[in-house]
């Protein structure tokens, strides 16, 4: 008997999605077609006596099997007096059918299997699917991760509250003033003091030609106030006064605080810029960059790192013998950074600390004239030199 094996497939294939009535009928082929491949898992044994040969198995399958369309053509009916292939031809069509049921068998297999093998085949492949960030909604953030944000921002916090409190400890160590201008004459001047500007006028000296305006930049750490003394001793001869206050008195910060006192009071034609002690070099820096703005140049106790060696700026540069602060090798030193024909001035027994009303400052040494005396000598040689810058330039 002669069976086409791949009619057998097509048709029982066909046969499974026709009805439901007919699922019951397929799952009884299936269960004989298991046992057939199970057979075939073992070596077929040569038919013996009382045993059912192959043939005969598929012949019982078959009146097993319910009478259709598909039964009449897989299993037709034959004679019993028909011959039955002899041995070799029944072990080439045990191998044969039963290596192609089996095929069919593994096909079938995996469509039981398969809704449970997805299912975990999709949760390796969540298991093993990385975390991204943009597929989340910050509200749906894990609360871990809400709490390390929120102790990120108390860190920030803190730093922010810990600069702040050495900022007041740094400026609470700052020079203070002893108001020592509140006993000198002020009756002739307008003396204006804001958080911004310090402002001393002599209304009735101001606007002489020869007189002009004068800007200080105060030293690291003093407060504006330690200058009123200078400044009012300076306007009582006729001279306006000015001091751009610096941010958390830090004269780097301040390289161009001049420039909004000469933007502002334009009627004053003559100006000249005063550093003491370390913003020597701010007061330098802004005469390199707004030369044509000034008439000259006055350093109190300091230098300049800024090399102005190649200006035509007059400058003063006005130091006490006892100055503890600058250091001579370097003072020599820097004058190659000053112009040609710096005055230099040398106040005998004075020290950096006797321009400012403050305390003795840090590094200082104790000076041997009175805080009246050399602000006294100060102003006179700064009184001379900007007459003397003044005549120059209207020549």
């Amino acid at each position: 008997m002669h069976i086409d094996r791949d009619r057998i497939r097509k048709l029982y294939r066909e046969e499974l999605s026709e009805t439901e009535v007919q699922a019951e009928s397929e799952a009884k082929a299936e269960d004989s077609l298991r046992d057939l491949v199970t057979f075939q898992k073992h070596d077929v044994p040569e038919q013996t006596e009382g045993k059912p040969s192959l043939t005969e198995d598929v012949r019982l399958v078959s009146e097993e099997l319910p009478e259709n369309e598909f039964t009449k053509e897989v299993f037709p009916e034959t004679n019993d007096s028909e011959d039955l292939p002899d041995n070799e031809n029944e072990e080439d069509f045990t191998e044969d059918t039963t290596e192609s049921l089996k095929t069919d068998q593994v096909e079938l297999r995996p469509e039981e299997d398969e809704p449970e093998s997805e299912e975990t085949g999709e949760e390796e492949v969540d298991s093993e699917e990385p975390f991204e960030e943009d597929d989340f909604d910050e509200d749906e953030l894990p609360e871990k991760r809400r709490l390390s944000g929120k102790w990120i921002l108390l860190i920030i916090v803190l730093v922010l509250a810990l600069l702040a409190a050495a900022f007041k400890i740094y400026m609470d160590q700052s020079y203070k003033p002893q108001d020592s201008y509140k006993k000198m004459d002020t009756s002739e001047l307008d003396i204006e003091i804001t958080d911004n500007m310090i402002v001393v006028r002599n209304s009735n000296l101001s606007n002489e030609p020869e007189k002009a305006g004068l800007i200080f930049y105060s030293d690291l750490r003093v407060e504006p106030e330690c200058y009123l003394p200078l400044m009012v001793k300076l306007a009582n001869k006729g001279y306006d006064c000015f001091l751009p206050v610096a941010f958390g008195n830090q004269p780097y910060l301040n390289t161009e605080g001049a420039i909004s006192v000469i933007r502002k009071y334009v009627s004053i034609k003559n100006w000249f810029l005063i550093g003491h002690s370390r913003s020597c070099t701010t007061a330098a820096s802004f005469a390199a960059k707004e030369p044509g703005k000034l008439r000259g140049l006055i350093y109190l106790g300091g230098y300049s790192e800024k090399d102005l060696s190649s200006y035509k700026l007059p400058l003063l540069s006005i130091r006490g013998t006892k100055d503890g602060i600058v250091n001579p090798l370097k003072f020599e030193d820097a004058k190659e950074n000053d112009p040609k024909g710096t005055e230099y001035q040398v106040i005998k027994d004075g020290n950096n600390s006797g321009f400012v009303d403050t305390t003795l400052l840090d590094g200082d040494k104790e000076s041997g004239l009175s805080f009246q005396e050399q602000t006294d000598q100060t102003v006179d040689l700064i009184d001379r030199f900007s007459y003397q810058a003044i005549q120059k330039s209207q020549k």
